[in-house]
């Protein structure tokens, strides 16, 4: 009696190290993501929706909701005839944090140690919440709107493979093991590759917070000519707000030089602005008219610092060796850096609506290649000055 009093009510028991997958805790993941993302997507809908008089049949914000979901995975969505395929990171976030979540949840349930398990835990999460995707596709697909189900299954478990694995590969404490055997010639390279290219994303946004703040006028008039009303108002600045994570690796291209497109034949660069007609949106209203004269150029000091960060890490990861076995780790941060930015340009961009908007965002290849060069050569001077000052 005395020991089933001293028991705790409530015990972590799960499962033996270990063990075989369970399948239920996979579908559970996968299903209590995908309900819980429609909902928190879909809520901003259904209150435009009951603000507008709830005049509609239920049944449209409903599929409008499944499209924002489908949207913030990047798939491919068609509303009135207008084709949407960019996805608002703000958005995305949230999927990849309750897949996190989740995965987190089946791998304890599970008992997942090895990485064969993870594996196979990680794929059994992405293909339930793929054919959740594909069946939401089918759902809105009536009429005007339209959905993919097959592109839905692919980039939605694309997206559920990601981050769900974080989340099983964290609980299973796979991270760590794989930080810990990482090879000591490629670690100086990796660190400084992801310094900089945080360093050029947190530039970007400091660029985007600066030039908000320098066109405040001319957000504020064009959301005055829109005249949205309070709620319409609130749906501008959400939507705003989820774009904001694109708009800084877009100022981190505009930093590096290539620039950006908002449309067929334009560019937003240090070199020129061109930009034709553009959607009334107050976020907008942020872009650059001009270069900006000297003061413009400024926006160099971004790849300059993450040049800089990249070679601090260097210097401090690989403390031993002379300046002609630093430079290389350098020049492996500079790479690493470039296939970084170049898939977040990548991702960053898409399509909005139809015609000349069909192209929006940097290019890859020409951001990649920007930053290899500008960030390489930066780190490169830096880590060897530093190492011939240390001698």
């Amino acid at each position: 009696m005395v020991d089933l009093l001293t028991r705790p009510l409530l015990r972590r028991t799960g499962r033996r190290p270990g063990a075989r997958v369970s399948w239920l805790a996979a579908a559970g993941a996968a299903g209590w993501s995908a309900i819980a993302g429609l909902a928190l997507l879909g809520l901003p809908v259904l209150l435009i929706w009951l603000g507008a008089g709830a005049a509609a049949p239920i049944a449209e914000p409903l599929r409008l909701a499944g499209l924002v979901w489908l949207g913030a995975h990047r798939v491919g969505v068609e509303v009135g005839g207008a084709w949407w395929q960019l996805a608002p990171w703000g958005l995305t976030l949230l999927p990849l944090l309750l897949l996190h979540r989740a995965g987190r949840w089946a791998a304890q349930g599970s008992g997942v140690a090895t990485a064969r398990s993870a594996l196979v835990l990680t794929g059994a999460i992405a293909v339930g919440y793929a054919t959740a995707a594909a069946a939401v596709a089918g759902l809105v697909d009536v009429g005007a709107w339209e959905a993919v189900p097959t592109e839905a299954a692919v980039l939605a478990g694309l997206v559920a493979a990601g981050g769900a694995g974080s989340g099983v590969a964290q609980e299973a404490g796979l991270l760590a093991r794989a930080a810990a055997r990482m090879p000591f010639s490629v670690r100086p390279a990796i660190y400084a590759g992801v310094g900089a290219v945080a360093t050029l994303v947190a530039t970007g946004g400091l660029l985007v917070a600066f030039s908000s703040v320098r066109h405040t006028d001319r957000i504020g008039q064009i959301g005055a000519a829109l005249d949205p009303g309070t709620l319409g108002a609130v749906v501008l600045a959400l939507l705003g707000a989820a774009l904001v994570p694109n708009a800084a690796v877009w100022a981190a291209s505009y930093a590096l030089g290539p620039g950006f497109a908002l449309g067929a034949g334009t560019a937003v660069a240090p070199t020129g602005v061109e930009i034709g007609m553009v959607p009334a949106l107050p976020a907008l209203g942020a872009l650059p008219a001009s270069t900006g004269g000297p003061l413009g150029w400024c926006v160099l000091l971004g790849p300059l610092a993450a040049g800089v960060v990249a070679a601090l890490l260097v210097d401090r990861i690989a403390p031993y060796g002379r300046w002609w076995r630093a430079g290389p780790h350098a020049v492996g941060g500079a790479a690493v850096a470039a296939l970084g930015m170049g898939a977040l340009a990548g991702l960053s961009g898409g399509s909005v609506g139809t015609g000349r908007l069909v192209q929006v965002g940097p290019d890859q290849a020409w951001v990649a290649l920007a930053t290899f060069a500008e960030v390489g050569a930066v780190a490169v001077l830096v880590v060897v000055a530093l190492r011939l000052r240390g001698r």
